[in-house]
């Protein structure tokens, strides 16, 4: 299918400025969802209500699966406005759709129609005055491509106050006015502005819109007038090409690209001062995206300054101790937080700051930052050398615990072998009192014997005087018995 594609928000295309943009758990009116891709991305990371119109049945097929509701018709036709009758939805969205409709005005109206009123309609559109486009033509050739600027199946092309004009019509007013933006060299057509006049080059680089690939727009509903002029030198910030630093804040939910603020960076320079602007609200975390590209940075102070009607300004400083890295960011140093970020998004979380809600704050970084190849690789030297530089202290220090531990260990066992030499010592005295203490037992024993033997004998003494007593006590008392018997018989006669 032509236009299976995936979402990477990491990468500043129009799908991923429209997709941060929506808040979760809302609903969504998508046109031409093709396959799917961002509306998968609404439904299972910011959990919203989905309804798609796709013209292609086998693309819608692959969708369905992420919809509320799939509606295959064309989108021209206004057929699906029947189909969605009595609803209301807080994002309508037509994400390179526009510029393939016959009627992108009646279009335009009809859906708005469903849209709550203090809902968004979100475009991205195709620059046809973009300068690759502009040399092709001063070479003579207009080629339709299976994609792009020339999509071969565009139906309207589009500039800047083509698309203010369209949404001016439709009762639109933009609220965000942004783009993608390639140079020449970078898009399909690869076109290269050395291969033209020193005069056509300065024209075609000086023009407002020459780089912009598409224009993205976020609008609301307006019921007044407004000047087309507005936007008539309206500057943009390069988010494909240029370089950029980026400060969120929020209150709860998910940081957005409405809640945040870009400030361009300077690479290769030393360090400079950055500091942004932070609207009242009860914002409870921030996060600072230090550049949106492969980056070497280093952050030697942060400053959150607070401001009221009563007071003069505060600073607070920010201890780097502060700062929680949540994004592909390899921290090299803390104590100066150098870092190095592995993809175009790294990410800082600056938290617990207590932001009060009547107050308005500035947040103040010296940053530097590099981008040049070599001096990154220079700075991974520096940092790998003063990681060997650390490897040899801790080898050396190991070395001097190694020879503290073996002096140690030689000590203690010097001094082991007088515990056991002592032990010894112990065992063979305690040994010798235990044969004298056995020669103690059998002397006793010994005299125990004989005690008892001496005993049996006094018994055997004891008994035989008995024995003999009571034998001589009837000897001696047996005649005076015999008299006494009669003496007591003459009494009796």
């Amino acid at each position: 299918m032509k236009y299976d594609l995936n979402v990477d928000l990491t990468s500043n295309t129009s799908h991923s400025l429209i997709l941060s943009r929506i808040q979760p758990c809302t609903r969504v009116l998508e046109f031409g969802s093709a396959t799917g891709y961002m509306t998968k991305y609404m439904k299972e990371k910011l959990n919203c209500e989905v309804v798609c119109i796709e013209i292609d049945s086998e693309a819608a097929q692959k969708a369905s699966k992420y919809a509320e509701q799939m509606i295959l018709a064309d989108i021209d036709t206004l057929s699906w406005q029947e189909k969605i009758k009595g609803q209301k939805f807080d994002y309508i969205l037509f994400a390179d759709v526009l510029e393939h409709l016959r009627r992108p005005d009646a279009v335009l109206i009809t859906a708005t129609s469903f849209l709550n009123e203090d809902g968004y309609v979100m475009t991205s559109i195709p620059n046809i005055s973009h300068n690759s486009i502009i040399m092709e033509l001063l070479e003579g050739k207009f080629n339709y491509q299976k994609e792009g600027l020339l999509d071969d199946t565009h139906i309207h092309f589009f500039t800047r106050k083509s698309v203010l004009s369209l949404l001016k019509d439709v009762g639109l007013e933009p609220v965000e006015w942004l783009t993608t933006m390639r140079t020449p060299e970078t898009t399909e057509f690869k076109q290269n502005y050395n291969n033209f006049p020193l005069a056509v080059q300065s024209l075609l680089k000086n023009r407002i819109d020459g780089d912009v690939y598409q224009f993205v727009t976020v609008s609301k509903k307006c019921s007044t007038e407004w000047d087309l002029s507005r936007y008539d030198q309206i500057q943009h910030e390069n988010y494909l090409d240029g370089d950029y630093c980026q400060l969120y804040w929020r209150a709860e939910g998910n940081f957005s690209e409405i809640c945040s603020a870009l400030l361009p960076v300077d690479f290769n320079k030393g360090f400079s001062t950055y500091r942004f602007e932070i609207p009242n609200g009860n914002w409870n975390s921030l996060r600072f995206d230090p550049a949106n590209t492969l980056v070497y940075g280093e952050i030697k102070n942060i400053r959150l300054m607070s401001v009221n009607e009563n007071e003069v300004s505060k600073k607070r400083e920010i201890s780097l101790e502060d700062l929680l890295s949540i994004s592909e960011i390899i921290t090299l140093d803390k104590q100066k937080y150098k870092f190095i970020s592995l993809d175009n998004d790294p990410q800082i979380l600056l938290k617990d700051l207590n932001l009060e809600i009547n107050n308005r704050y500035y947040l103040e970084l010296e940053m530097r930052l590099e981008n040049n190849i070599p001096n990154i690789i220079k700075e991974l030297l520096t940092f790998n050398d003063q990681i060997q530089e650390l490897h040899m202290v801790e080898k050396t220090e190991n070395e001097q615990l190694k020879k503290v531990i073996m002096d140690n260990e030689l000590q203690f066992k010097e001094q082991l072998q007088l515990y056991r030499n002592k032990i010894q010592e112990l065992e063979y005295n305690i040994s010798e009192m235990a044969s004298e203490i056995s020669g103690y037992e059998a002397k006793v024993f010994q005299v125990d014997s004989e005690l008892k033997s001496t005993q049996e004998k006094l018994d055997n003494l004891k008994r035989e005087r008995e024995a003999i007593y009571s034998s001589y006590s009837w000897r001696i008392t047996s005649p005076f018995r015999a008299l006494a018997n009669k003496i007591r018989a003459r009494k009796e006669e």
